[in-house]
This record gives C-alpha cells, sequence and structure tokens, in this order.
C-alpha cells in the first residue's frame, strides 16, 4: 500500500560528508544526501525557500573554508552556492526579514570584523562592512525589531545590526565577556545571554544576563548550572569534545514509501 505523509525534518550535517535526517514524528533517522565537501564548525541557516544554507567552516588540517552549499529537502541533494567573501569558521549565520542572510565574525587564522550578506535570489555573497570590535564564536538573535542583537565573542561588548541601513551600532554591554555561549529570543522580546566561557577559565559558571533592545541594557540575572560551554538542559551531553555537527528545523516535505 502506498502512503504519502507530511513529517516535520531536522537536518544533522556532521564533521564530513555525511548528512542525516529524523522524522520528527518517528523519531527516526534516515541518510540523505552528502555534502559537497566535508566540513565542520560551520553554519546551517533555513531560509525561506524551504532550502538550507550551510557556509564556512573547516576540515581536519585543511584551514578553513569560504565555501558554502545548499541542502534541498525535496531531493536529498546538496549543490554548491557562491564563496562567501572570506575564509570562516566559528561566525554567526543569521536570517533577516527579507530573506537574506548576515554572515558575521568568526574568521580564519584569527577573529573578524568582517561582515557579509547571502541573496538566495542570485546565490552570491556581498561584503558590507564591518561590525564595531572582532568576534568568534559569538551569538546573533533576530530581534522583534528586525534589528540583530550580536553579543559576546570572548568580549562584554554587544552592537547592533540593523538591515535597513546596513550599519552596525554599540549597544549595551554584558556584565560578563563570555564566547560559547546561548542568546534565546524570549516571549517578551528581551533576550537571555546564559553559559558560555571565559577566555581564562572555562570552569566558572557565569551569570545569565536579559538584554532589553528597548533599553540596550543588560541586566544580570541567575547564574548558570553548569560550568563552560553550550549551555542546555542536557549539557553534559552536548561537550565541546564531541563531534562537531549542527541541527536545524527544516520545514515539511511529503515523505513518500510503501508498505
Amino acid at each position: 500500500m502506498k502512503f504519502n505523509v507530511v513529517l516535520p525534518l531536522v537536518l544533522f550535517g556532521v564533521a564530513g560528508h555525511t548528512c542525516v535526517v529524523m522524522a520528527q514524528s518517528t523519531g527516526k533517522f534516515t541518510p540523505t544526501g552528502n555534502l559537497t565537501r566535508p566540513r565542520e564548525n560551520h553554519t546551517a541557516t533555513l531560509l525561506t525557500n524551504g532550502k538550507v544554507l550551510i557556509a564556512g567552516g573547516s576540515v581536519l588540517f585543511g584551514g578553513s573554508l569560504p565555501s558554502a552549499e545548499l541542502d534541498d529537502s525535496s531531493t536529498g541533494t546538496f549543490t554548491a552556492t557562491g564563496d562567501m567573501t572570506t575564509s570562516r569558521i566559528y561566525h554567526t549565520a543569521t536570517l533577516l526579514p527579507d530573506g537574506n542572510v548576515l554572515i558575521a565574525g568568526g574568521g580564519s587564522s584569527n577573529p573578524s570584523a568582517a561582515a557579509e550578506l547571502y541573496d538566495p535570489s542570485t546565490g552570491k555573497f556581498t561584503r558590507i562592512g564591518e561590525m564595531t570590535t572582532v568576534r568568534a564564536s559569538h551569538t546573533a538573535t533576530l530581534l522583534n525589531n528586525g534589528k540583530v542583537l550580536i553579543a559576546g565573542g570572548s568580549t562584554t561588548r554587544a552592537e547592533l545590526y540593523d538591515p535597513s541601513t546596513g550599519a552596525f551600532a554599540a549597544t549595551g554591554r554584558m556584565a560578563a565577556g563570555r564566547a560559547w555561549h546561548r542568546a534565546t529570543l524570549l516571549s517578551s522580546g528581551k533576550v537571555l545571554i546564559d553559559g558560555g566561557r571565559r577566555e581564562d577559565d572555562i570552569d566558572e559558571r557565569l551569570n545569565a544576563e536579559i538584554h532589553d533592545p528597548d533599553t540596550g541594557a543588560f541586566t544580570v540575572s541567575g547564574r548558570s548550572a553548569y560550568p563552560g560551554t553550550f549551555p542546555n538542559n542536557s549539557q553534559l551531553a552536548h561537550e565541546r569534545r564531541r563531534t562537531e555537527h549542527a541541527a536545524i528545523l527544516m520545514r515539511s516535505q511529503p515523505v513518500s514509501g510503501s508498505v
């Protein structure tokens, strides 16, 4: 008997060519197409057309990459798209309201302030200038007002990117400089900054902070339950020493087969 159902999918990319897709309603993983090249420490961003932009990263003993590719979940294929204007690892990729993607920071051998935009309609990256400071392993969060809050990267400094003007402007400072942290947009429109690590102390438990876009200020909140990087409810299962990968929730796609 043939069936045709629609399932929410999650794409996982690991440090290599191989990717798998999980259908959430069944909780099972199935192989999908391979990346066009091995990569880790990259970004994976769901576009408004349903494809996933995979950008940058690094290859073991091969340095950082400028290349990017697109995953089409409807066909399970990965195809190359335009290259970034520079090689990057530990950067951020943020989908903007107009459908373009802001690529910021990271770098090759050293952190960078360079930023660029990816246009899905042309498949090209365009340099747009620089942030107010160099950053890597930072966060970039789209706010309800359409601006992007860029915070941390082993610094207390934060800034805002305004897509309407293409400008970066400093905003309030965090109480603690941190990298490898998490930034979560709350239902109130504020942003929770949690976890991460200081450059000089990976075991220190950093206070969480709340950013208020109306005032630009950061306010100290509670203390993280766990020290170190990548705060998560299952933090112990996401230690930095595990293989780098990316996971992204994708639009539902029809899955056909037979039983």
